[in-house]
């Protein structure tokens, strides 16, 4: 019984992480694809490291969603991580960009703010779709 209890769990945290990183995947290829800028930009530098921090954050995000907090709760906690992988992103970008400053950190928080509004409902949406209806 708590073996099944304990696959369920396990199944239910590797959707949630799989839908996150599918919903990242799936916004940064289309975003990519209607911004004229990006268009030429390689997948190594816009959707591979957006794809893995979202897998990297939704997993502890997970562990907190699943005990079931109120919806403002789970939008501020999701808020927090999609700074917070703005902020990844930033750091990321300065690090593989040549000659690119620390200035690559606030200008990613912007375009994250300004393009990422869309993901971040979309994300909200499907993981409280995926928060078990007894915990919510």
């Amino acid at each position: 019984m708590i073996a099944k209890e304990i696959g369920g769990a396990i199944v239910r945290c590797a959707l949630f992480v799989a839908v996150t990183v599918a919903l990242v995947g799936l916004y940064g290829y289309a975003l990519a694809r209607a911004l004229p800028p990006l268009r030429t930009e390689p997948p190594a530098l816009l959707l591979h490291p957006t794809m893995a921090i979202a897998g990297a954050l939704s997993l502890p995000l997970y562990r907190f969603v699943r005990r079931g907090p109120r919806l403002s709760t789970h939008a501020l906690a999701l808020y927090i991580a999609f700074a917070v992988a703005a902020v990844l992103y930033g750091a990321y970008l300065w690090v593989v960009i040549p000659h690119a400053t620390i200035g690559m950190i606030p200008l990613t928080l912007v375009a994250v703010h300004l393009y990422g509004a869309p993901l971040f409902v979309g994300v909200l949406v499907a993981q409280r779709l995926l928060t078990p209806a007894s915990r919510r």
